[in-house]
């Protein structure tokens, strides 16, 4: 099955003018034919309400072309009553397309109105949320600088607590130094004293070992003396 829709593009460059159809139709008889026919002989293109309004122009100008000339003189006057009731008809319509008018113009005023209405609520219930936003963006300003505040207080501190631990280490630092220094000379001291201690011990050592060679040789000498001597005769008394 063939698909006849046609896009808008299509629909576009199928429109018919009345050029289209006078050149068409020339040499034939506007009254004797019809849209269709028309259509057919302009290859399917246009719509018949077209093609049919055309036909209709057509026709007129080939019977204005055909009607005889009518003069000025000829024609009669227009009767008072028939220029009374087409003024008063006009006056009625013109009357009736302004109330209609008027009456759309209302309506549309009126949907304008409520439109705006809308509008301005909707507006206020956006400004509402907008400072609802606000507010809270605002809290939220104020928290986080609360925090920033506070993390940048222990930061403060954690800095000066480092500090005070650097300084504390290089003060342990320093009195470990002195202690060290003071240990060494202790040591150095008690070597020194121990040195003393020992030539003190050596020099009693050989002290008495001196003294002893001389009680010997003293007692040597005695023993010797003694073995020398004449032995001394004691009288007994008489008896």
């Amino acid at each position: 099955m063939t698909d006849t829709t046609q896009t808008p593009a299509s629909a576009a460059s199928s429109r018919v003018t009345i050029d289209d159809v006078r050149t068409v139709l020339e040499g034939i008889d506007p009254n004797s034919t019809n849209a269709s026919k028309v259509r057919a002989m302009l290859g399917n293109r246009g719509s018949f309400e077209t093609i049919q309004k055309h036909l209709g122009t057509l026709r007129a100008e080939l019977a204005a072309a055909a009607a005889p000339p009518v003069a000025a003189d000829a024609v009669p006057a227009l009767p008072a009553e028939t220029a009374q009731a087409m003024w008063v008809a006009a006056w009625a319509a013109a009357q009736v397309a302004t109330l209609r008018r008027t009456e759309l113009l209302a309506s549309e005023r009126d949907a304008a109105l409520l439109k705006l209405e809308t509008m301005s609520q909707d507006l206020a219930g956006f400004m509402a949320t907008v400072d609802e936003q606000s507010a809270q963006i605002d809290q939220a300003a104020e928290a986080l600088a609360g925090v920033q505040a506070a993390r940048l207080a222990d930061q403060e501190k954690a800095a000066a607590d480092r500090a005070a631990a650097v300084a504390d280490r290089a003060e342990l630092a320093k009195e470990l130094e002195r202690a060290r220094q003071e240990l060494a000379k202790v040591q150095a001291e008690a070597a020194h004293a121990a040195q003393i201690a020992d030539a003190g011990r050596e020099l009693m050592r050989q002290e008495l070992a001196r003294l002893t060679d001389q009680v010997g040789e003293l007692k040597a000498a005695l023993y010797k003396r003694a073995d020398a001597a004449p032995a001394v005769v004691t009288p007994s008394p008489a008896g």
